[in-house]
């Protein structure tokens, strides 16, 4: 995703909260979360992946 770019991100229950929820989410809730990248910054350590061009 570039810098500026939107996406939906939808979590089935079986990876968010599952069967108990937490606080105002209800049990086996799917969470749908609109994800905008704002920023990209360098890591201090380094990228933990090889990137292959091509």
């Amino acid at each position: 995703m570039k810098v500026g770019g939107q996406r939906l991100v939808i979590v089935p229950p079986e990876l968010a909260y599952g069967k108990k929820g937490v606080q105002e989410i209800p049990p086996n809730a799917t969470i749908e979360l609109d994800v905008e990248l704002l920023s990209i910054k360098q890591s201090p350590f380094g990228s933990p992946v090889k990137i292959v061009e091509g």
